[in-house]
């Protein structure tokens, strides 16, 4: 979210805007080939994230709030960056929070995690059921859905961080815990790789309960992949809140386009 202010504070409908963007981060990309990846200099010669990179995109939009999928944490600080700390250090964000979905070998951590300029009061690790049958051809992972509480001029906005399988028994259960943690009661912001198109049938019964802030954009939609995208499949949804505007950042800083959105509180 971006808070405007001093001499470029400005009002809509009596209320403040704030701007979230999703900027989905890899380590490693197994889904370039190595020239394609020395060509677009998105990583370096070790094959890790240019971190910097994705912080330079970052810092031109000016996030109030950011979500970030597929973030590694070294509980040794020997293999690798703590990348959201890295990232929140970097770029001078007060709070950050990063959630476990798996514990990977030499004891780094992999999953979500949340950097905000407002307070994070509260953070809440939601594990997603694995399936119990694991009969489709494709990757299997466990994942997580984290809640924050996140306050902004005395007022708790939830949200909601997540990577969904790419299983469609994986996507069933995904959809499931997701919705039952949405009520009435509170704002939400809900964002994260879903890895399922606009028509697919989870998505949908996702739309009936969520805004989707696709809909303030009728062309540049496309999100995956960032070398020549083919379909959307990454989100920001929200609940009880006015959304002004949205945007895919058509910038490659990994395998997937950051999007953003404006709201007003």
């Amino acid at each position: 979210f971006k808070k405007y202010g001093g001499h470029l504070q400005h009002w809509l409908a009596q209320n403040y805007t704030y701007k979230v963007i999703i900027q989905i981060a890899k380590i490693t990309n197994p889904n370039y080939k190595k020239e394609d990846v020395n060509f677009i200099k998105l990583l370096n010669k070790e094959r890790f994230i240019d971190l910097d990179k994705i912080c330079n995109i970052i810092k031109d939009e000016n996030p109030d709030i950011i979500g970030l999928n597929e973030v590694y944490n070294d509980i040794d600080n020997l293999k690798t960056t703590n990348q959201a700390k890295y990232i929140a250090n970097k770029l001078g964000y007060p709070y950050f929070y990063f959630g476990k979905s798996i514990l990977l070998k030499n004891n780094i951590e992999y999953g979500n995690a949340i950097i905000s300029k407002y307070p994070i009061e509260k953070s809440i690790i939601h594990k997603i059921d694995d399936p119990v049958v694991k009969d489709e051809n494709v990757y299997y992972e466990s994942r997580i859905i984290i809640e924050n509480n996140i306050k902004i001029n005395d007022e708790i906005i939830k949200v909601l961080v997540t990577h969904f399988g790419l299983a469609k028994s994986e996507q069933n259960l995904a959809t499931q815990k997701l919705l039952s943690l949405i009520n009435d009661n509170n704002k939400y912001i809900v964002v994260g790789d879903f890895n399922m198109v606009e028509d697919n049938e989870n998505i949908i019964k996702i739309k009936k309960v969520l805004n989707d802030s696709t809909c303030l954009l009728e062309t540049n939609k496309l999100t995956f992949p960032s070398l020549n995208p083919k379909i959307k499949i990454d989100y920001i949804f929200t609940k009880k809140i006015k959304m002004e505007s949205f945007k895919v950042i058509q910038k490659i800083s990994s395998d997937h386009f950051p999007c953003v959105l404006i709201i007003s509180i």
